[in-house]
């Protein structure tokens, strides 16, 4: 690793020596980036390219950076007849200005300029994404004030009902399910969407849900670990996206973009109450705060508070059609008196305190070379309820909630985790070659930790020495990445990306204590055995590289993949994309675009690694029943094949208008047709009898036999 780190510096340190290099101006030109809501745009990449003729080769070019309050400045050294000027990163904003100057350095023509002695004032400059009608692939940008006027707590649900296609659920009752957000997005699962935040990939959760609720063996991101209030908003491609970015973005990505430069202390505090049932009741504090470094720097810091009081759902039914011993008549005046059967269903109670920031600075006083970095914590505890242990349903026998003399009303388990997620980057971005080249460099340090403990039940196997608190044992999950990559702009109509990702994972199950996991083990969620806890880890090493082509009316790129897991073959993926602009012009665009690729995802830690056995008494056999991983011999005894990458087709073509009216009101509408096609898909499958099996007592961790058995496949 520490070679790598060596070898990166060493590729850095001559681009670094270019973009420092600074000659006397003869003028300049000045402006401030704002955006469409008078925010400045920080760290905005501007280039300005001297050309013979606007359409003719470039002779040279200059480069410089939007500072933390938008201004920027263009030193102007040897002046070509004509010069154009222009903003480049195109994948931010789409902005344009010509400027033609004589052989005597002044302005021939333009607008809105002001000449003081030989600098030229461009005045503010306000630039509005476009996304629809500039890229290939179907953009969607969603502002932070648009998210928080959903008045939802958590950014999934915010995004749920600001972005067709997303979908995020809370399960309200399913072990850990109920803890996390089911996230899915255009019906491909959590795992085939990549998150990002400032455009670098977040960690994974720990957890992996096994259970029939939405998002069932889906390895996603814990999302809720991303508080609204550090958010200036939310871009999502909805286009395969593997080849730039990893295997798991087949479905596209949803990149969160933090806040920048904040200077006014912002501190927003909320409470909210279901008006109808009384319950849900909730209290937030968001706090933001900026702080400048230098002319071009910046740091900003976000704090997020929640306490969300559970709520409760529970219809009142009046019977039990799951459990047959509800029917004898002793049990139908405790019925009657509980008609919602102890029932508890609703939203989880949650505490969270989630801390985020965001920084840039200018490396060495160049505005050319930045040092940024990003990232956070997040901790929060959460508490849920099982299904209610009606006295029907256990018995009795030891008199652990509720006396020899007193009633026996049964007991509700309650479920309650402790995630803590960290999320860190650290980067040098800047420009070479006189502003053609962009490097980016960076490593990220996450990482997701989960503990579950189980209340308010016992294990029987104890029986009246119980306690009645269990700690159940865990999931972690660490991620390092490492990521070098370039944009080399070619006389303005080409140009290359290329670069090469690094990652590192490793998986761990974390036992419970002994009294969770001993013989039957807890009632609602035995712990986990040691035999069944691990460790695991692989690395990753990806290669990129895109060829893009922008002429007057097309805009297109090539772009591929290679990728090698440890432990797997290496795959690959293709992708073309193309955008043309029926009409161009000032009031009016028109564009149709297409995008054809194929891409594959390789399985996750988790699904790979993952796995829990419980041990059954029935009579007087020991059986195991229980969820196996790929490596199991329990599934090489029914001939399962082990896991391996899935593969996809992604077809996708569509068309987007922008117009204004009368030059007051514009008007945007986009339609786009997409095609996904994925073979072996990774699935956790349905419970297998144990008679599949050859020789069912030569199977390790089972003792016995295996009674019934769950694992995982790739589907047809």
């Amino acid at each position: 690793m520490k070679q790598t780190y060596l070898a990166m510096l060493l590729m850095l340190l001559p681009l670094l020596r270019m973009s420092a290099q600074n000659d006397s101006c003869i003028f300049s030109f000045k402006g401030k980036l704002l955006d469409e809501n008078d925010r400045p745009i920080i760290g905005q990449i501007i280039t300005a390219d001297y050309r013979y003729s606007i359409d003719d080769r470039i002779v040279k070019s200059t480069i410089t950076r939007s500072g933390v309050d938008g201004t920027f400045e263009i030193c102007i050294q040897k002046p070509a007849i004509p010069q154009y000027l222009r903003l480049l990163n195109m994948q931010k904003y789409v902005y344009s200005l010509k400027i033609k100057i004589n052989r005597k350095n002044h302005i021939q023509y333009s607008s809105d300029l002001t000449i003081v002695r030989d600098r030229f004032d461009l005045g503010e400059i306000y630039l509005k994404k476009i996304p629809d009608l500039e890229s290939p692939i179907p953009t969607d940008i969603i502002e932070a004030r648009d998210l928080a006027a959903t008045g939802q707590t958590s950014i999934g649900k915010a995004l749920h009902y600001s972005s067709p296609g997303f979908n995020s659920t809370t399960q309200p009752v399913s072990d850990g399910g109920a803890h996390f957000d089911a996230t899915d997005f255009r019906n491909l699962g959590a795992g085939r969407t990549m998150i990002q935040i400032n455009g670098k990939r977040k960690n994974p959760s720990a957890y992996l849900p096994p259970n029939e609720i939405p998002g069932k063996s889906e390895s996603g991101v814990d999302i809720r670990s991303i508080p609204i209030a550090a958010l200036e908003q939310v871009r999502i491609e909805r286009q395969e996206a593997t080849t730039l970015f990893g295997s798991d973005a087949i479905g596209g990505l949803v990149d969160f973009q933090l806040k920048g430069y904040h200077p006014k202390l912002e501190m927003h505090a909320f409470s909210g109450i279901n008006k109808d049932k009384l319950d849900g009741f909730n209290t937030g504090l968001d706090v933001t705060k900026g702080f400048r470094l230098g002319n071009d720097g910046f740091f900003t810091i976000t704090y997020s508070f929640l306490n969300q009081q559970e709520s409760n759902r529970a219809n009142s039914p009046g019977y039990d059609s799951l459990y047959a011993d509800s029917n004898d008549p002793k049990w139908k005046s405790w019925i009657a008196k509980n008609p919602t059967l102890g029932m508890h269903i609703g939203d989880p109670q949650l505490l969270s305190n989630t801390l985020f920031y965001n920084t840039k600075t200018s490396f060495r006083g160049e505005s050319q070379s930045q040092f940024y970095s990003f990232g956070g914590l997040s901790y929060r505890n959460t508490k849920s309820y099982a299904i209610y242990r009606a006295p029907y349903i256990v018995k009795n026998d030891y008199h652990i909630f509720s006396s020899a003399d007193s009633t026996y009303n049964g007991f509700q388990p309650t479920f309650e985790s402790d995630v803590r997620d960290h999320f860190f980057v650290f980067g040098l971005e800047g420009s070479a070659g006189n502003g053609v080249i962009h490097y980016d460099v960076s490593q990220t340090i996450a990482g997701n930790d989960i503990d579950f403990s189980v209340d308010s039940s016992f294990n029987p196997t104890l029986g009246a020495n119980s306690p009645t608190n269990f700690k159940t044992g865990g999931y972690k999950l660490s991620n390092n990445n490492t990521r070098f990559a370039f944009d080399w702009t070619i006389d303005s109509l080409w140009t290359l990306k290329a670069g090469t990702d690094f990652r590192s994972e490793e998986y761990t199950i974390k036992p419970g204590e002994e009294t969770s996991y001993s013989g039957d083990g807890t009632i609602s969620y035995p712990g986990t055995r040691p035999q069944n806890s691990l460790t695991a880890n692989r690395n990753n090493f990806g290669v990129f590289s895109q060829i893009g082509l922008n002429v007057k009316r097309f805009t297109g790129d090539l772009s591929a993949r290679y990728e090698s897991y440890s432990k797997f073959d290496p795959d690959y993926a293709l992708k073309i994309a193309g955008l043309f602009r029926v009409i161009d012009q000032e009031n009016t665009k028109w564009v149709l675009r297409g995008s054809y690729s194929t891409g594959f995802r390789a399985p996750a830690l988790q699904q790979l690694y993952y796995n829990r056995v419980q041990t059954l008494i029935s009579g007087s056999t020991i059986s195991n029943r229980g969820t196996f991983n790929t490596y199991s011999p329990v599934l090489r005894q029914l001939e399962v094949p082990r896991l391996q990458n899935e593969s996809s087709k992604t077809f996708s073509i569509g068309t987007a208008l922008n117009t204004t009216f009368w030059n007051k009101s514009r008007f945007t509408v986009a339609a786009d047709y997409y095609d996904v096609t994925i073979k072996d898909r990774i699935v956790l499958s349905s419970t297998i009898d144990s008679s599949r099996i050859a020789d069912p007592n030569n199977i390790e961790p089972v003792v016995g036999f295996c009674h019934s058995i769950k694992g995982w496949f790739p589907a047809d």
